[in-house]
């Protein structure tokens, strides 16, 4: 998401805007590079009243961020993830005139906690726009109290060529690999993918998991592993750069998204620029993403539908093909250049 974040600045600065970051830091301040640190403190409760050090830390973030606006007098302000901190900017905005432009990537408006989740209703109904990126997250944010005229999706974007080049050091893999890319948490499924993976396993002893990402699961799912007696077959590579990804990605045999909740992973959209065949689950922004052209929907939380949807991959060299074209055709819809193009329109929309 920081990454999203540092090109979208870069871009808009390439295009003569004036870009000012801005981060949640542990130190107050503008930097040499221009950029602010702001420590931004959440509500603390006790009894459901505010405690007094909350409040303190509150009326402090309050007036940094006030120093902030004062010093840099932005005509927008873009937020991007939007939790209760964004209230500091809703409530200034009265103060410094800006457009106030909130960004949902996700587990923002899915999985908000209890402070965020109070919070989010005023912060989507008084912003001046509000972008998304899916359908699912569209129908969320109205289901919060967002006007749908202020509502925009924008799809996220990538280099789809860079993705798409064969890396030099990438040699052809005889045996077939799954490639899971995300965060080892509950709601990316990775457990789900580890039991479809020992079903599959079981009939098919030339396959191999790949499992990219870290997360707090880690040590539960490599028990998993030992458990289903698939461990010596399955590779945690823990978190990886991009070019470690695409490496993998072009020695893939399949791509599996077994989510339980997602916006719009930017992992499977990387996966379908490579011409990985997908394999993901029917929830969020997913379904938005793979075709019938482009890999294989099924239903969360089933290991069995899964393990069915690898093998029928696997299974059918021809299928894999079509499916690999397919996805590199529809990659075509998510360039970074298209994604970026939307982003300047929308936010030199809110300046009427």
């Amino acid at each position: 998401m920081e990454v999203m974040y540092r090109e979208l600045a870069r871009e808009l600065e390439e295009r003569g805007h004036t870009v000012i970051k801005v981060y949640e830091g542990d130190t107050f301040g503008r930097r040499k590079s221009g950029e602010w640190g702001l420590p931004l403190a959440s509500v603390r409760t006790r009894h459901r009243i505010p405690t007094l050090s909350s409040i303190r830390q509150m009326m402090t973030s309050y007036r940094n961020a006030r120093k902030c606006l004062r010093r840099e007098r932005p005509d927008v302000v873009y937020i991007q993830f939007i939790t209760f901190t964004a209230l500091y900017f809703l409530l200034l905005r009265y103060v410094y005139k800006y457009r106030l432009v909130v960004s949902a990537r996700g587990s923002d408006l899915l999985r908000p906690n209890a402070i965020s989740l109070k919070s989010l209703p005023l912060i989507l109904k008084r912003a001046d726009a509000t972008i998304v990126i899916s359908d699912a997250l569209k129908k969320r944010a109205i289901s919060l109290g967002a006007n749908p005229i202020n509502v925009y999706k924008i799809y996220n974007g990538l280099d789809v060529e860079w993705w798409r080049s064969r890396p030099d050091d990438c040699q052809e893999n005889m045996s077939h690999r799954i490639v899971f890319v995300g965060r080892l948490e509950k709601v990316k499924g990775p457990d789900i993918l580890l039991k479809s993976f020992g079903i599959v396993q079981a009939r098919n002893e030339d396959i191999y998991l790949d499992v990219i990402g870290d997360g707090s699961m880690k040590g539960a799912l490599q028990d998993l592993a030992k458990e289903l007696g698939i461990f010596h077959r399955v590779t945690f590579h823990g978190a990886q750069n991009r070019q470690y990804v695409r490496t993998v990605l072009h020695r893939a045999s399949a791509f599996v998204m077994p989510s339980r909740s997602e916006g719009l992973g930017l992992a499977i959209l990387e996966a379908m620029a490579v011409g990985t065949p997908l394999i993901g689950t029917r929830v969020g922004g997913i379904p938005e993403v793979i075709d019938d052209t482009s890999g294989i929907l099924v239903e969360p939380e089933k290991p069995e539908e899964l393990a069915e949807a690898i093998r029928s991959v696997l299974a059918d060299p021809s299928r894999a093909s079509t499916l690999r074209q397919g996805a590199r055709d529809r990659s075509l819809n998510f360039t970074k250049a298209a994604c970026f193009d939307r982003y300047e329109q929308v936010l030199k929309a809110t300046l009427g």
